[in-house]
């Protein structure tokens, strides 16, 4: 009886197993794989469409306004890992032009200079548009911020002047406080979180999630097609 009992249970994890790690990994390709996106489970507590829908998420993004799909990555800007995601996610974007990535905030020390990076970035998008501000992420990938001094000296070589900063802070800071905002609603505990999912039409059955360290670009792209052919 004990037997069956454990079969059973085993049996019924291997279900959940499948039907939450889709897509699948192939052979030659870890395991673990397999477990980086994971589809949306409509019953847990952090699904709320209209935060992901909502205008704030789509005002800062690299690619199109227009693109078929977002990805969505919550990044603490002092973290090594969320950078080189995004420059993962960078090179998937080059590759589709149907698709378009949104930086979010988040960070659990509310006293690192993450925040100022962000803010700092967001202030350089509004400013210079979205070239400058793809290569300030770009050299903050490379060499990231430790202090106050380093960021001031990074936006004076983007030209952004007192004046931006103070004309720009209305917008930013409610960017910010929307991107928290988020972040405590869809409960996230660690970083890079990304959020892989249609435009338009999004539904528990088509929205891909991952809190996985170093997501591999094949497993991106294969979430990408398996939107495609839902």
């Amino acid at each position: 009886m004990i037997k069956k009992t454990i079969i059973s249970l085993g049996i019924a994890f291997s279900a959940i197993t499948l039907n939450y790690a889709l897509p699948q990994h192939a052979e030659g390709e870890q395991v673990c794989d397999m477990h980086a996106f994971t589809q949306y489970n409509k019953y847990l507590a952090f699904f709320n469409k209209h935060l992901i829908l909502s205008e704030n998420t789509s005002k800062i993004n690299y690619g199109s306004n227009d693109a078929k799909y977002k990805i969505l990555q919550f990044c603490d800007f002092e973290s090594k890992s969320c950078l080189a995601n995004y420059k993962t996610l960078q090179h998937v974007a080059k590759q589709h032009n149907d698709v378009s990535i949104n930086l979010l905030y988040y960070s659990n020390d509310d006293h690192s200079i993450s925040e100022n990076v962000y803010k700092a970035s967001l202030t350089v998008y509004l400013a210079k548009g979205q070239t400058a501000y793809r290569e300030f992420i770009n050299k903050v990938s490379k060499a990231p911020i430790k202090t106050d001094s380093e960021l001031a000296t990074l936006l004076k070589s983007f030209n952004i002047s007192d004046e931006d900063m103070k004309k720009y802070t209305p917008e930013v800071s409610n960017i910010v406080k929307h991107s928290k905002e988020m972040a405590k609603e869809l409960k996230i505990s660690h970083i890079p979180a990304v959020f892989i999912m249609p435009k338009k039409d999004i539904s528990e059955k088509n929205i891909y999630y991952s809190e996985f360290e170093d997501v591999p670009q094949y497993i991106i792209e294969r979430a990408l097609n398996h939107l495609d052919h839902l």
